[in-house]
Order: structure tokens, then sequence, then C-alpha cells
């Protein structure tokens, strides 16, 4: 369902609202072929500037049926969004090859990380506690 649209001007991208079927949020999408254009509107729209070419793509097969014909919509590769839940969140999907990829970013501490990076860390924590239990074990 398509609520608002602005046309694409000299910033290379175009945006519009919709809402999206599984949380039935409203979100701005940031819709455009060149993915330069996508760093500028998410500059545009967090004040932060995220290198993209370093992003870690993987598949999404769960992407939202309206985000495809939004995208299919404007004939356009790259979506971003930026979704504000318990954390700040930007998300951008690509097709390519006749697949979807997503990659996303989450805010901490004033800045955005990776999701790659997010994961990692979470695993090294997890890792740690392990390592901690077997030696509080071995002190028993």
């Amino acid at each position: 369902m398509k609520l608002l649209s602005t046309p694409k001007d000299n910033k290379g991208y175009v945006e519009e609202l919709i809402i999206l079927d599984k949380t039935k949020g409203i979100y701005k999408f940031s819709l455009s072929n060149n993915l330069e254009d996508i760093e500028i509107a998410i500059f545009d729209r967090t004040g932060y500037e995220i290198d993209l070419n370093t992003a870690y793509w993987r598949l999404n097969n769960d992407l939202s049926i309206i985000v495809k014909h939004l995208m299919n919509k404007h004939n356009v590769n790259y979506g971003m969004t930026i979704c504000e839940n318990n954390k700040k969140s930007i998300i951008i999907n690509v097709r390519a090859n006749g697949q979807w990829f997503i990659t996303g970013y989450d805010e901490y501490k004033s800045n955005y990380i990776n999701w790659e990076t997010m994961e990692k860390a979470r695993l090294l924590q997890e890792y740690i506690k392990y390592i901690n239990s077997e030696d509080d074990a071995d002190i028993e």
C-alpha cells in the first residue's frame, strides 16, 4: 500500500512510505539503482556515513512481497529503510540475479555497527562466558 511518494530529485533517489504487512508499521524507503545514492540517503536520514562497498550481504528469503513490489515498481536494485523498535537499525535490500539480499547496521553507543560484526561480538561473548564457566568448574 503506497502512502506517499517523493520524486527522484538531485539526490538521485526516490522515497516512498509503505505499510509492511508483518509489523503493520509505516516505513520510509529510499530507493535507487546506485549504491552511492543509498549511502547519501543514509547520511541524509541519520547523519552517519556508512560505506556499503564493504557490506556483508546475506540471502534474504523473508523479504516482504510489498518491498519487492515497491522496488520492482521503481525498477531499482537497492531499497533502504530505518527501523526504530528497541534499537535503531538501518536495513538495506538489494536485488541481484533474481535473488534478494540484505545487510544492516544497528545503532550502538552513537555509532552504527554492521550486523556481521554484532553477531561476531555476540558469539565472542558467549564463548568467553563458556570458557569462564569451564574455569569455574575446574576450581570446584
